[in-house]
């Protein structure tokens, strides 16, 4: 009875030990398989890094807004062609005639070349200034406002300006009273009327189109040189 029990569980533990071993043998196989995945996948984790570093990169570089340093090239080369063909349009010159009286266009640049920064005021149109029959030109000197009157000759000139109430108007050498009155500027056949309270800007504004209009320009005519003569 003793020998078969002994049989028994000797049968039963050896049974046992095996089943052990075998799930140990097939732990050890399973983790023999794995290990070579693992190690596949470890072999390729540096390139993959790497790529999802260059993609995170330049996702970053375009939603912060920074250009490549070829975008940039492009863009000053872009810019430079454009500077280039800026300065390459011909700008016209001597489009105001010098005739000997006074016009539009030397009155403007009259002004400008006296540092006043004249400005057409292209708002307030043609100008009418009744009992004045001529029409005129609205010109701004910073808050100021002149305008101009240009006439055929100083004839016409001085028969519109004798039309005006004196009372209103004082010349550039009197001081404004409380009425503050414009001051009246002729110079051949321009006639000015200049409104501000600056003395400063009255006496320089006076100044430039008392001066005289531009000389008139003798381009018709060639200078005749004196025929030479041998010595004999």
């Amino acid at each position: 009875m003793a020998r078969g029990f002994f049989r028994v569980h000797t049968g039963d533990r050896t049974r046992a030990e095996r089943k052990m071993r075998v799930a140990s043998e097939r732990q050890c196989a399973t983790r023999q398989n794995r290990r070579p995945r693992t190690h596949r996948m470890l072999g390729h984790w540096p390139r993959t890094r790497t790529i999802m570093g260059l993609a995170v990169a330049a996702s970053a570089s375009a939603c912060s807004g920074k250009s490549r340093p070829g975008d940039t090239a492009s863009a000053k080369t872009s810019d430079a062609g454009a500077t280039i063909a800026a300065t390459s349009d011909p700008v016209p010159k001597g489009t105001c005639p010098n005739t000997g009286q006074w016009a539009e266009c030397s009155a403007f640049d009259r002004l400008d070349h006296a540092g006043l920064a004249p400005r057409r005021d292209s708002a307030a149109g043609v100008i009418r200034l009744p009992p004045l029959t001529g029409t005129g030109t609205r010109l701004l000197l910073g808050g100021a406002e002149l305008d101009v009157f240009i006439y055929p000759n100083q004839s016409a000139r001085a028969r519109d300006e004798g039309r005006l109430d004196k009372g209103q108007y004082i010349e550039a050498t009197e001081e404004p009273t409380l009425r503050g009155e414009a001051t009246l500027i002729r110079s051949a056949n321009l006639l000015a009327i200049l409104r501000s309270r600056n003395d400063h800007q009255r006496e320089r504004v006076s100044d430039a189109l008392s001066a005289g209009p531009p000389q008139a320009s003798n381009t018709g005519s060639a200078t005749q040189l004196p025929p030479s003569r041998s010595v004999p």
